[in-house]
């Protein structure tokens, strides 16, 4: 546990003084806020803007999270750094785990703050009723972001680990959250029956009303999937660090 702890304390303050951490959070942030503004301007249907409406744009920040996630470990294995880690921790696991809990925590954080930044912007740029967190669905959406966020974290540091090479790991999971889970649900017969067990599907359920109606577990359940899923894409993730020399 020593070596994990300092792992831990090494990526946090790698993450706090890295210039692409803040150009990520800042144009994340720019990017909800914006959404916030039109989807407030703009509801659907000319209704009352939803907390969905408000918190749309962190869709944007989850994607650059998961390129960030996956670049911050390839990026190691680019530039040599790797080396100077693993003679600093020598057993290999704690430094993926490592970077997957910070990197997990900073994204569960940034994206809570983003939601109810999000939602304060839409409820004071709405022309007519603002959105509010008035029932536990709501509460839900708004607090979901940070698991969604957390997953995606995680996810990217896996596939990261595992492929090792930024443009394929960036590539595949690109694919993988924006084409092949949509692909998967439009088999004929089993689409529909898998789709509710696609990770991001399964996990963005949580946030969003139409996914979740994919999902046969319920919110409990999407947030054990979350748990599990990431755990279990972590523990590949660091296996494959064990069997394979940086």
């Amino acid at each position: 546990m020593t070596a994990l702890r300092r792992a831990l304390a090494a990526e946090t303050v790698r993450l706090a003084h890295s210039r692409s951490t803040w150009w990520c959070l800042g144009t994340a942030t720019a990017l909800a806020l914006a959404s916030a503004v039109l989807g407030a301007r703009v509801p659907e249907e000319g209704g009352a803007v939803t907390v969905v409406d408000a918190i749309a744009g962190l869709s944007f920040g989850e994607m650059i999270l998961l390129v960030f996630a996956a670049l911050s470990v390839t990026g190691d294995y680019r530039h040599g750094t790797i080396r100077l880690a693993y003679q600093a921790v020598p057993r290999r696991w704690p430094l993926i785990a490592a970077k997957a809990l910070v990197l997990a925590a900073a994204g569960a954080a940034a994206a809570v703050l983003l939601a109810f930044a999000s939602l304060l912007v839409a409820a004071l740029c709405a022309a007519g009723p603002g959105p509010g967190l008035d029932t536990a669905a709501e509460w839900r959406q708004a607090l979901g972001t940070g698991v969604l966020w957390a997953f995606t974290a995680v996810a990217g540091v896996a596939v990261g680990a595992l492929v090792r090479s930024g443009a394929a790991a960036v590539g595949i999971l690109l694919l993988w959250s924006l084409v092949g889970e949509s692909a998967t649900g439009m088999l004929p017969r089993v689409g529909g029956a898998l789709a509710g067990w696609m990770p991001f599907t399964a996990v963005g359920g949580i946030v969003d009303p139409d996914a979740g109606s994919r999902v046969p577990y319920g919110a409990a359940g999407q947030v054990a999937y979350a748990i599990v899923a990431g755990l279990a894409l972590l523990a590949l993730g660091m296996a494959a660090g064990r069997r394979r020399d940086p």
